[in-house]
């Protein structure tokens, strides 16, 4: 089941598209009321919790206010949040107005709007492999094992009984006892030991210099085959478009917004991706920026957009699987293929 806080800004959303009722929101079981709720209270009882509700409303009240432009005073709404995404799909399908044929996706605050491995981001895509998901080998040891090694003895790893390496580190301690080795990695950074930030900085750069060029490598060698035409898949992946149109709505930057998207199709006639760059960072972590380089058919120029992906431990330092959190550096309502609901 989804936290409480993606049930309830899923459902804020489409209570307000529903003219303020919940009853008669389709599918919404007894336990997602329940979160609901809890959700609900929580917020009234924090700070600035009953303005993030109230922006979730607007959200819905624009969509709504859009369905009475187009003559639909009375939507059917049903709630699909619980509907299983579809394999090479970024788009989640939060509700459905069923007489309207319309999905309405929702996002609250997401700047991080992609959460997937290093492995799909870097690899699977740039290959062309968008309907495959998994994970491969540990990315630190697949792109910076001796880096990691390094970092991992100059925190003390060589004092874990049977431990020489970060290797033997995954391989013979249990989770709970990750855990105890990752708090003494995070005090030593905040006593900023010298030891310590200078093997971290080694290995970030080795990361992000290696992710880069991976995902760099791969893609030229998909350009190089002519039938390979996987561009426009990347930029859809990362731009979530569908093959229909749909809406996205939510909270930006604390503010309402909601914004159709328009067809995939639709998006190929009026622009092209040209190409793409992936350029190392150094920001203290592993990091590595991604730059749409797009053509405007209709207007007859060239834009481009930016994205960053983080890379880091899912749970911690040496706890946990990395993962490939994608931050956007875009608003929504700024993307030349969107029109404002």
């Amino acid at each position: 089941m989804a936290r409480d806080q993606t049930i309830f800004s899923e459902l804020a959303v489409a209570i307000a598209i529903n003219d303020g009722k919940l009853n008669s929101v389709l599918n919404v079981d007894t336990d997602s009321i329940k979160a609901y709720k809890r959700e609900l209270k929580k917020r009234r009882l924090s700070n600035g919790g009953s303005d993030k509700t109230n922006a979730l409303i607007s959200a819905g009240t624009l969509i709504r206010t859009h369905l009475v432009k187009l003559g639909i005073t009375s939507p059917i709404v049903a709630w699909t949040g619980t509907e299983k995404l579809a394999a090479g799909s970024s788009v989640a399908k939060d509700i459905l107005i069923t007489n309207a044929n319309l999905r309405v996706s929702v996002k609250e605050n997401a700047d991080v709007y992609i959460n997937a491995s290093p492995e799909k981001i870097f690899k699977m895509i740039p290959a062309g492999l968008f309907g495959q998901s998994g994970r491969g080998d540990d990315w630190f040891i697949t792109t910076a094992k001796d880096e990691l090694d390094s970092y991992f003895l100059a925190c003390g790893g060589n004092l874990i009984k049977g431990c020489k390496n970060a290797s033997d580190f995954y391989s013979l301690i249990e989770r709970k006892q990750r855990k105890v080795f990752g708090k003494k990695v995070k005090a030593l950074h905040e006593k900023k030991d010298p030891k310590v930030m200078t093997a971290y900085s080694t290995f970030c750069k080795r990361v992000s210099d290696e992710s880069a060029k991976i995902f760099k490598d791969l893609l030229e060698t998909s350009l190089g085959h002519k039938k390979l035409k996987i561009l426009p898949e990347i930029f859809k992946f990362f731009f979530k478009l569908n093959s229909v149109e749909y809406i996205l709505a939510g909270v930006e930057k604390n503010k309402p917004f909601a914004v159709k998207l328009i067809s995939f199709d639709e998006w190929v006639k009026k622009f092209k991706l040209l190409n793409m760059e992936a350029l190392p960072l150094s920001k203290g972590q592993p990091e590595v920026s991604l730059i749409f380089k797009i053509y405007d058919k209709i207007k007859k120029i060239d834009i481009s957009f930016e994205d960053r992906v983080e890379i880091r431990w899912s749970h911690g330092k040496f706890c946990g699987n990395p993962e490939a959190k994608v931050y956007k550096t875009w608003e929504y309502s700024q993307l030349p293929w969107v029109s404002v609901v």
